[in-house]
């Protein structure tokens, strides 16, 4: 959304203020000096264009409107039935996607925990207090972004060397080891992993260079 102002393109973006680049703040109705219900409503006609996320569909903006066109990005990345939520508002829709990005997840309430839990334990960490932010995301998340440094939990360890299907598809493995700007540091069970085949060769590619290293409890 950000090159559509410097574009001359003057639009709308629905939802809430932190999910928003700064730079397009004032494009978001909450920024509009709108009194009424009758102001707001003639503000959401008078736009030609609205960005939104296909969850964001249910929007009074787009119970009475029909546009055009209706643009889909990253549309390799959504189910069937969130994606029909916006190309009902429109007559001629276009999906936007690489069809070698990651597939869509099912949410995990138990992953989603763990997750937080990783989050809790680093608030009180001094490295945290420090200026610069520490993320705590899953490879899907951070598909098109990228940090200076970033560290790599693999999570699966076990006797079995259950590795599972996620570690096992080549576009996560992918996605995971290209974010790093200049420093990766990848954390997890060598025998566990090597029962990926994606894996396997990094892993004899990094055995082979002595840069692995055994941690002891």
């Amino acid at each position: 959304m950000q090159p559509l102002p410097q574009a001359g393109v003057d639009f709308l973006t629905l939802g809430s203020k932190h999910a928003v680049h700064p730079s397009l703040y004032q494009f978001l109705p909450s920024n509009t000096m709108c009194t009424s219900v009758s102001e707001l409503e003639a503000l959401y006609n008078s736009k030609s264009v609205v960005a939104t996320t296909c969850l964001g569909v249910n929007h009074a903006v787009f119970s009475r409107r029909t546009f055009d066109y209706c643009i889909v990005d990253e549309a390799s990345q959504l189910t069937l039935p969130v994606s029909l939520g916006p190309l009902r508002c429109a007559a001629v829709f276009v999906l936007v996607g690489d069809h070698y990005q990651l597939p869509p997840l099912v949410r995990d309430s138990e992953a989603r925990h763990q997750q937080t839990k990783i989050k809790e334990a680093l608030i009180n960490l001094p490295l945290t207090q420090s200026e610069n932010h520490v993320e705590v995301n899953t490879v899907d998340r951070y598909q098109g972004r990228d940090k200076d440094c970033i560290i790599i939990s693999y999570v699966r360890n076990n006797p079995n060397k259950n590795v599972g299907n996620l570690l096992c598809d080549w576009r996560r493995v992918n996605v995971a080891l290209t974010r790093a700007r200049h420093k990766m540091v990848m954390v997890g069970s060598l025998s566990t992993l090597s029962s990926s085949p994606p894996l396997l060769s990094l892993i004899h590619l990094l055995t082979d260079k002595h840069w692995t290293t055994d941690i002891i409890d």
